[in-house]
C-alpha cells in the first residue's frame, strides 16, 4: 500500500539521519500495515541492533566543538 511505503522511505531517511530509534518506529509501522516484506525486516532488525565499537581515538569520533553565533564586531 501506499501508507506502508510511505513508513519504509520515511524510515530509510531518518536512518540515514542517524535516528535509528525512529527508523525502527517507521519499519514497525510498514511491517504493521501488513508488509510481509523480508525487506523490511531486515531494515528493521539492521537498526535495532547495538551499534559496534569503534576504536578511533578512544572517544567514539566525538569531536568536542564550541560554536559562537552573534553579531562579533
Amino acid at each position: 500500500t501506499n501508507l506502508q511505503h510511505m513508513f519504509e522511505v520515511r524510515g530509510d531517511m531518518v536512518r540515514g539521519l542517524g535516528a535509528n530509534k525512529r527508523a525502527a518506529v517507521d519499519y514497525s509501522c510498514a511491517i504493521r500495515l501488513g508488509a510481509d516484506n523480508s525487506e523490511i525486516k531486515a531494515k528493521k532488525a539492521a537498526v535495532e541492533e547495538p551499534p559496534r565499537e569503534e576504536s578511533t581515538s578512544g572517544k567514539g569520533g566525538k569531536v568536542p566543538v564550541t560554536v559562537i553565533t552573534g553579531f562579533l564586531g
